[in-house]
């Protein structure tokens, strides 16, 4: 099958023949046969002298053939590269950028070429969609806005069922839920099963935001007093002053009933 002829800017058949585009079939077959004998590989022990022979072949099939020269020449001509070429030292006709375009696109790297340029489109795109989005839901407040910091604003604490939602047998009724306390207390209430009293300082982190509690164990006990005292804050625990705390009850009824809990928080000043 007969190579088909195609320019290509870095491969141009005229500048490895040395020839002048104008050159007659005989002065290239003359130009081909010295050069030939120049890097024959048979003859050249340059590594490139292989492909430089292929070139020349190469470059001798197409302006030998009148049709497939006449292609080349058009070819040729439309990239930029007129008549007046002279040998190796030619001269360009037309501007520079044509000529590059005109050789990526004939060249082996089109399909290079096509994938930066869509690469380009989607990064342009992407770009654009963003901008618009960015402007469309800025608010006028967002126009004058500075770079200080904004307010922060504490995460409420650790979720605790009121006192009033706290069962019959699960109760503290002594002290009342968020009272103020001096001074030594106990802790009375009702527990009709195996009973554990817990109690947790109120932590915050810098930003003011609670952290989860870190439970002390007050007392276990299987027995409810007669007099219904859960604790006696002197006798269990030297609690810290002041301080804002969370007492919890966890009653297990027994029978492979469910546990069931109540809390309540008191300030100690």
């Amino acid at each position: 099958m007969a190579r088909r002829a195609k320019y290509d800017p870095f491969n141009d058949y005229y500048v490895i023949l040395g020839v002048n585009p104008s050159a007659s079939p005989e002065q290239i077959q003359s130009a081909f046969r010295e050069r030939a004998k120049a890097v024959h590989p048979d003859r050249n022990a340059d590594p490139q002298a292989k492909e430089l022979f292929q070139r020349l072949n190469e470059a001798y099939d197409i302006l030998t053939d009148p049709q497939r020269r006449a292609e080349f020449d058009r070819q040729r001509a439309a990239a930029g590269f007129g008549p007046r070429y002279t040998g190796p030292n030619f001269r360009r006709n037309g501007p520079l950028w044509r000529a590059v375009i005109f050789g990526l696109w004939r060249g082996p790297y089109r399909v290079v070429f096509l994938i930066l340029i869509a690469i380009m489109a989607l990064n342009a795109g992407f770009i654009l969609f963003t901008s618009v989005n960015l402007s469309g839901n800025a608010s006028p407040a967002d126009s004058n806005a500075t770079s200080s910091p904004l307010p922060i604003v504490p995460l409420p604490g650790p979720q605790r069922p009121a006192s009033s939602d706290c069962p019959a047998n699960a109760r503290i009724d002594s002290p009342a839920d968020n009272t103020t306390l001096s001074g030594t207390f106990a802790i009375a209430g009702n527990a009709q099963g195996t009973y554990e009293l817990d109690w947790a300082t109120v932590l915050t982190d810098p930003t003011g935001r609670p952290q989860p509690f870190n439970w002390q164990l007050l007392v276990r006990s299987t027995t409810l007093p007669t007099d219904h005292i859960l604790a006696d804050e002197t006798l269990t625990a030297p609690l810290p002053h002041p301080a804002e705390l969370v007492i919890r009850l966890i009653v297990t009824p027994g029978n492979q009933q469910s546990s069931q809990i109540c809390q309540i928080a008191v300030h100690l000043s």
